[in-house]
């Protein structure tokens, strides 16, 4: 009975890693909710369904292209966006005339915020972006249009990854230690393994 109830915690402590390691891998693979390849030739895009897996209120809308072609710079021009935001009826909107400007943090792809919009966990969203000026020209440059938690909060939530990763193998190793445990005491009251009144006398 002893060794049952050891093994029936032992894979309960195994189900609990198996979910905080599910719960880490999300966390750390949804920093980008959407990359889409778009074409910048002035018309509206409109993107798949994406979902938000955590509540915050500055999820960042991009345009990013290339920063280089055939082993050229490129003379980035500013597009102009407008977008709007949908969960079943339009809660938001915007235009990139609004954020800062150009960025290329790793000297590999441009990037021009296009907004920012507040998300709730579990929620569903899509954008309709209206490419306002004719920036074509960036096609070859394979233009994307992506929808990501903010760079700034990547680190924090990496950190956090990092403790449930601990936390998943700490609740694995406690896990199999019980079931060896549970098994040793099972193998020690099988019939075959008690010794003899012959065992005993030798």
């Amino acid at each position: 009975m002893l060794s049952k109830i050891i093994a029936a915690f032992g894979m309960l402590l195994l189900l609990a890693a198996a979910y905080v390691c599910i719960q880490a891998i999300r966390a750390g693979a949804n920093m980008q909710l959407l990359s889409l390849p778009v074409s910048l030739a002035q018309g509206t895009i409109t993107t798949p369904q994406f979902k938000t897996e955590f509540d915050l209120p500055n999820y960042e809308i991009l345009a990013t292209w290339d920063e280089k072609v055939g082993g050229k710079n490129l003379d980035p021009m500013l597009v102009d966006v407008s977008w709007e935001l949908f969960e079943g009826t339009k809660i938001a909107e915007g235009s990139s005339a609004d954020t800062t400007g150009l960025r290329a943090p790793s000297r590999i792809r441009w990037e021009e915020p296009i907004g920012s919009f507040a998300g709730r966990k579990g929620h569903r969203y899509r954008l309709a972006l209206h490419v306002n000026r004719d920036a074509s020209e960036l096609n070859v440059a394979h233009p994307r249009i992506i929808v990501q938690v903010p760079q700034s909060r990547w680190e924090d939530f990496a950190l956090g990854t990092g403790v449930l990763l601990l936390i998943t193998g700490a609740l694995g190793t406690v896990g199999i230690a019980l079931l060896a445990v549970a098994f040793a005491i099972s193998k020690s009251k099988t019939p075959g393994n008690t010794p003899t009144a012959a065992d005993t006398a030798e």
